[in-house]
């Protein structure tokens, strides 16, 4: 019996939130189109998308009550921002961008402000090497370790070239993000590593091992070493941690799933999804499933403090859940 088989959906399909736009936003969902990855704001007030088909971000203002109110969006591009895939935070208002063209873009957010705004912007920095002899090649999901005031590292999928490469930067007193180090940290049993997200506590990282079905957990360090495999995926893309650590919530993009798992005595192991929850209607499924690895979830993140789940795909490009809901539906 193959783990899908194995596998329990409990909610036919996951409960909304209800999410509202100020009138003079219109149409915002629609322009949106092919997404990859999202990401909430540190404080959570701003959730960003990396919208594949634009070649740009898009940045949204919310306020949250009984309902999600969305106040604001940018639509934001710059010079070399080409079908945008991994996003992560460096602060509250600077962000790393993966682009399937090649290189991670460090840019500034434009603040916060009502209505609907196309900008562009100069990015602070734009990396290429992933290596001192390999460049960055279709780099996918990106994850950020801002372990002190002076610098932070970014560790990137290296998608087609099977592999993670980290990179370290440092801050000047001026603002400048400046490459000091670039190096393979992972290659050893990847295949299209499409997504990647860090532990709480920075020491495990989760990689959707894309052509072998399998989510990889390894120990961070100068070199990646291999603790687990989560099985019960098809085609897994965005994951992230709950913030104890305890969780990790999956999205997959061959089905129309949400897959859960909770760490047993430790992140190590085979490691089989504790639930998987059915979040999209076939309707919904079917107008995206042009191959086998298409039609579900792209991007999933968790709002820091509000409990919610936000997802996107380009046939379910801004939705949120209860995230509670999807931990013990």
């Amino acid at each position: 019996m193959s783990w899908t088989e194995k596998r329990k959906v409990v909610s036919v399909l996951g409960q909304e939130i209800s999410c509202v736009f100020d009138d003079a936003l219109g149409d915002t969902v629609d322009i949106l189109k092919r997404t990859e990855d999202c990401r909430f704001s540190p404080d959570g007030s701003r959730l960003v998308i990396a919208g594949f088909a634009e070649s740009a971000i898009f940045v949204f203002d919310f306020m949250a009550g009984t309902e999600l109110r969305i106040t604001g969006v940018h639509q934001v591009t710059t010079g070399t921002l080409s079908a945008p895939h991994g996003i992560d935070f460096i602060t509250a208002s600077e962000i790393a961008i993966a682009n399937r063209t090649g290189n991670i873009d460090i840019i500034r957010l434009p603040d916060a402000k009502p209505g609907r705004h196309v900008v562009q912007v100069t990015p602070l920095a734009s990396l290429s090497r992933a290596s001192a002899w390999h460049k960055i090649k279709s780099p996918g999901s990106v994850a950020v370790s801002a372990d002190n005031p002076d610098g932070y590292h970014i560790y990137a999928c290296n998608n087609y070239a099977d592999c993670i490469s980290r990179h370290d930067l440092k801050i000047g007193p001026a603002n400048q993000h400046r490459s000091v180090r670039n190096r393979i940290v992972a290659r050893d049993y990847l295949s299209t590593p499409d997504g990647i997200a860090l532990s709480p506590d920075r020491k495990i990282a989760a990689i959707s091992n894309h052509d072998e079905n399998e989510i990889l957990l390894f120990d961070v360090g100068d070199k990646f070493t291999l603790r687990g495999r989560l099985a019960g995926t098809d085609y897994p893309h965005g994951l992230r941690f709950t913030a104890d650590g305890q969780y990790l919530i999956v999205a997959d993009a061959g089905q129309p799933f949400i897959h859960v798992y909770a760490m047993q005595d430790d992140w190590s192991g085979d490691i089989n999804p504790i639930r998987s929850v059915r979040v999209m209607d076939d309707k919904t499924y079917l107008r995206g499933r042009v191959n086998p690895a298409e039609g579900g979830l792209k991007g999933v993140d968790i709002h820091p403090t509000l409990g919610l789940l936000a997802v996107t795909c380009e046939f379910l490009p801004l939705t949120f859940f209860s995230l509670s809901d999807i931990l013990t539906s």
